[in-house]
């Protein structure tokens, strides 16, 4: 996990020092490496539209950079920028693999009226990539705030998910509601934010928070264990969810009774 202030007033500022504190963290071989939203452009352009005009196509030279710092570490890489694909505007957490290769990526469902006015499109997909040492799914900061995105994430199997994030403005909201969405679904939440306001976490299936970084530009690295059990309670069920959340929830849900009552899009 890297927070990190995007305090330079250029990309290739923000890149440079985002190459810096990865280089920092070459001695704790990391498996996954979770950095911040937009991290590259967020104090570089005084309009929505000059931030538009230079969103960033995949194949670009900070993308790149960045892509080939994966490599060099051996590590999994993933934060967001603004990208250009063809002319259509996106919020894309990338992943790229120990390679430098691209994973998979994923375009933010959620969108802020900041970004609707810069003329972002939402995503459409809600993915989970297989990586060497499980499976990991990716949100971007507002989308976190929408119980389903974490809980679809789940279904699919993610034992991570990863969310750059901004920063979040109500501090409660990063105290209970973070450890919420990993209890909830049994999984392990790592949140990066970009401003110092905002903390950096990462929290344990039983909603423990493993590690939180708050300040200046930091890292934080944590090892965990896929294979443990995280049981909840031993008496929470019985037959194959034996009480650990991630068996349990999805072990015991009702479908078949929250379809009679939810229909897509309708709000009473």
């Amino acid at each position: 996990m890297v927070r990190s202030d995007p305090y330079p007033t250029t990309v290739e500022q923000n890149l440079a020092k985002k190459l810096a504190l990865l280089d920092q963290m070459k001695d704790d071989r990391p498996d996954l490496i979770c950095m911040t939203e937009c991290m590259l452009d967020a104090n570089c352009y005084p309009s929505y539209e000059e931030r538009a005009g230079n969103a960033l196509a995949m194949d670009s030279v900070p993308i790149r950079a960045l892509a080939d710092k994966a490599r060099e570490l051996r590590s999994y890489l993933t934060f967001s920028f603004f990208e250009n694909e063809n002319g259509t505007l996106y919020n894309t957490a990338v992943l790229f693999g120990r390679d430098g290769e691209m994973v998979g990526k994923y375009r933010k469902t959620h969108l802020t009226t900041g970004e609707y006015d810069m003329g972002i499109v939402p995503g459409r997909e809600l993915p989970v990539f297989q990586l060497d040492f499980g499976k990991v799914g990716l949100l971007i900061c507002w989308d976190a705030w929408f119980t389903e995105t974490a809980r679809i994430l789940a279904m699919q199997g993610a034992d991570i998910i990863c969310v750059p994030l901004n920063g979040d403005g109500v501090p409660h909201h990063a105290e209970h509601v973070w450890p919420a969405r990993a209890f909830d679904n049994g999984v392990y939440m790592v949140y990066s934010a970009a401003y110092k306001g905002s903390p950096s976490s990462i929290i344990a299936p039983n909603g423990q928070f493993l590690a939180s970084v708050a300040g200046e530009s930091v890292h934080q690295t944590v090892e965990i264990d896929l294979e443990k059990r995280n049981t909840l309670c031993p008496h929470l069920s019985v037959g194959l969810a034996i009480g650990e959340g991630k068996v349990l929830y999805f072990a015991e849900r009702r479908p078949d009774l929250y379809s009679r009552y939810y229909t897509p899009g309708k709000r009473d």
